[in-house]
């Protein structure tokens, strides 16, 4: 064997004493400036032959960080000078985005075109700062976008096993502090942070929403905690690379997410014990022989005492870490890589604008994107991050995709021994007079739909007595508090349907409804609140809606002129099945067959007279949906996967497998489900979800470039069957492994799967 080699013989390496290992600093090839730990060189006589942090006598234009024998003995750094020595030509004052001849400090040329394309819209100032040597001098290891599940999840695994790694998180959602003073901490208090606007983005002219904050969806959505074998085996059937059971096993062990337990059950009262007890037993009784399980999932609380829930938070694992900063208010509007940058840097960069309008640029060696599926995607392809996965045929826009999700039906069932009352006196429009609507200056619609393009917000109608006075129309109509009790009328006025806007009603516990948002189940039953507050808990609501709604900053609309068919029905209950306590149980039940073509949530609402339930696909997913290049969410940037046969198909087969067990116990729904027989008909129905808000592999055909990592649901190469959050955290788990690879080189190993196992301890 003959081995060639062009540089010195071993012998010349070990003469210099760098056979001792604590002299590696000097061997190395280059310099890592590393904000956390100083690396102490000898510098020469024109620093006073004094020893200091390397960070502080020099910046990135410092020829000494450029050559890498800068601290090296003199006479390879001659060697090495005469080696690299080349002409340097002069150059115009012209700015580098204009492509001109000029050099800058770090010794960078022109741009090519792969950097102009990437810095097409920076303010010439905004690329002299890009490649400011001083600026770099701020640098973390990492920089996560996205304080999601999956950002919070790869933070954490980096930082609990590389201690001196440098992360900031970049948010821009609000700090978790404003989560908790409006006392979203209680657990029992999620139905009011679910709609609230300030911690979720409802993408406008689309059914899609977002989280924004630190824990991002987790935030505002359903408190299953679904980290069950069941959903990881069927998704690993898909292949190697969808196992992440490890994964799984390792968030579930950093959150500590509680179950409920048949003990729960009746501390919180015998009816509500009883209630979950009957429908298991039906459950397992009626549908364990088709192969279909139930599962009683975790849910999104600490602790094991039922009469104190604390919400999980995610953003509190990430307390006490030396070595992290977490920014919020903070958007990232362009993520940069090193290329673009230039040849003499190390770093990637990140372009943010901060809640008051202003930009900066933030450096750091390796860059995860767990912005969520759609963010991620959109950010990688307006960048250059990642490859198109095609163009439209149209006008050749690029996209990137595909979008999974599941769409689904909400349904509401009623207890047994719940009765409707209903009465013949409804107005229709021909029989509204003029004195209870234009001589007060109150615009008659002739249906629901005619209202929305009249406010931006949630509109429902109140049934009340005719309103008679002007001053009490004007009160109403300039959302000022209503004083007392609802109108009772003369005896001799009418039931009307008024619309409001229902400003904060479901986003607050101080005046509006304290048990949560509930628009899904208003929207089923025609927009009437009345009647679904009366559903729910008449004892409650029986004589204050309207103040309720005023309170929580309504406004009274108009008036809706066709016959209202639920404006004076009122209903009964047989309390006796009834327990107000049933509130104090989250939903946390589920049905699956074992193929995971459908999923079946369980959620007691109201007095637990009530069962919300939704059907949704599971692991039978279209492919169809896209995510285009745009600088935000809307219409013209994402493509949801749209509902076919098969999918059709899951959804009824959940419906009346369950259907079943419901009737079987005494329960009714209001919707016909055995008329729902095509898609039509489904999307038509009330409760219709065209989205279920899990949208993953977005990312899954593409390749990222050097140090970029996708560290959230976007990375997904296989569909989930079930609900996301549990899975966006695996995924960043993943991708916290991948950057502690590269962070520590020894002790690491990728698998076949992308799943890595590292030794504790890292560089």
């Amino acid at each position: 064997v003959l081995m060639l080699e062009r540089g010195p013989p071993l012998s010349e390496y070990i003469a210099k004493g760098y056979d001792d290992a604590l002299m590696s600093g000097a061997a190395e090839s280059f310099i890592v400036v590393r904000r956390l730990v100083e690396l102490v060189v000898d510098v020469s006589a024109a620093n006073n032959e004094k020893k200091k942090p390397l960070s502080k006598i020099c910046t990135l234009d410092d020829p000494r960080l450029l050559n890498p024998w800068a601290v090296l003995p003199d006479e390879h750094r001659r060697r090495e000078q005469e080696q690299q020595q080349t002409p340097v030509s002069s150059s115009s004052s012209s700015s580098h985005f204009r492509g001109s001849n000029n050099n800058n400090n770090n010794g960078r040329k022109d741009l090519d075109a792969s950097q102009r394309r990437q810095l097409q819209d920076f303010e010439e100032e905004e690329v002299e700062a890009l490649f400011s040597s001083e600026k770099q001098l701020e640098s973390w290891d990492v920089i996560i976008v996205g304080a999601g599940p999956g950002g919070i999840a790869a933070a954490k695994t980096i930082l609990d096993n590389n201690l001196g790694a440098s992360v900031l998180m970049l948010e821009r959602g609000p700090p978790l502090s404003e989560y908790i003073a409006k006392g979203y901490d209680d657990a029992l208090m999620s139905g009011a942070a679910t709609a609230d606007p300030q911690f979720r983005e409802d993408v406008e002219g689309t059914p899609i929403v977002v989280g924004t904050g630190v824990g991002g969806g987790t935030l505002h959505f359903g408190m299953q905690f679904i980290d069950q074998d069941g959903v990881a085996d069927a998704s690993a059937r898909q292949g190697a690379t969808a196992n992440v059971k490890e994964e799984v096993a390792m968030f579930a062990e950093m959150t500590g997410a509680t179950s409920y337990t048949d003990e729960d059950y009746f501390t919180i009262s015998d009816i509500v014990g009883k209630t979950y007890l009957d429908l298991m037993d039906e459950i397992n009784g009626t549908l364990s022989s088709e192969g279909i399980d139930l599962y009683r999932n975790k849910v999104y609380k600490t602790g094991t005492d039922i009469n104190d829930q604390p919400r999980l938070l995610l953003g509190q694992l990430l307390e006490n870490y030396a070595n992290l900063e977490i920014r919020t208010g903070v958007t990232v509007t362009k993520v940069i890589t090193k290329e673009s940058i230039g040849p003499n840097t190390n770093f990637n960069a990140v372009r943010i604008e901060r809640d008051g309008g202003d930009s900066d640029i933030l450096y750091g060696s390796h860059i995860v994107l767990a912005a969520g599926a759609l963010n991620s995607a959109r950010l990688a392809l307006n960048d250059g991050i990642a490859t198109p996965t095609g163009t439209t045929e149209e006008d050749a826009t690029p996209y990137i995709g595909p979008v999974w999700d599941h769409q689904g039906l909400v349904l509401t069932y009623f207890a047994p021994g719940t009765t409707f009352v209903s009465s013949d006196n409804a107005t229709s429009g021909s029989d509204i007079s003029p004195e209870y609507s234009t001589d007060l200056g109150l615009q008659v619609f002739a249906d629901i739909e005619e209202v929305f393009p009249e406010t931006d917000g949630f509109v429902a109608l109140l049934s009340l007595p005719a309103l008679t006075s002007q001053e009490d129309v004007d009160i109403l109509k300039a959302g000022e508090t209503w004083a007392g009790a609802d109108p009772v009328g003369d005896g001799d006025a009418p039931m009307l349907s008024y619309v409001f806007d229902l400003g904060d009603f479901f986003t607050t516990s101080a005046g509006g409804h304290p048990g949560g948002d509930i628009t899904s189940v208003v929207v089923e039953n025609g927009y009437e609140l009345g009647f679904v507050l009366d559903t729910l808990a008449p004892e409650t609501h029986k004589s204050n809606k309207l103040g309720r709604v005023m309170r929580a900053g309504g406004r009274l609309i108009g008036i809706v002129g066709g016959s209202s068919t639920n404006s004076t029905t009122s209903i009964e209950f047989d309390y006796s099945t009834v327990d107000v306590a049933g509130e104090s149980i989250l939903g946390h039940l589920q049905t699956r067959p074992d193929h995971h073509r459908w999923q079946y949530y369980y959620t007691t609402a109201g007095e637990s007279n009530m069962l919300i339930t939704v059907s949704t696909t599971g692991e039978l997913i279209e492919d169809d949906g896209r995510v285009y290049a745009g600088r935000a969410l809307g219409p013209d940037t994402v493509d949801l996967p749209t509902l076919q046969q098969a999918g059709f198909e899951a959804i009824m087969e959940g419906i009346m497998k369950n259907h079943e067990v419901l009737t079987n116990l005494g329960y009714f729904t209001q919707v016909d489900v055995e008329a729902i027989t095509d898609i039509e008909t489904l999307v038509n129905t009330p409760g219709y979800l065209p989205t279920t808000y899990h949208y993953h592999g977005t990312l899954s055909a593409t390749r990222l470039a050097p140090g970029f990592y996708a560290g959230d649901l976007s990375r997904m190469t296989f569909k989930w069957a079930g609900s996301t959050s549990v899975a966006a955290a695996a995924m960043g788990i993943q991708a916290g492994k991948e950057v502690l690879c590269q962070l520590s080189r020894n002790g690491c190993r990728l698998s076949s799967n992308t799943a890595v196992s590292f030794q504790r301890g890292g560089k």
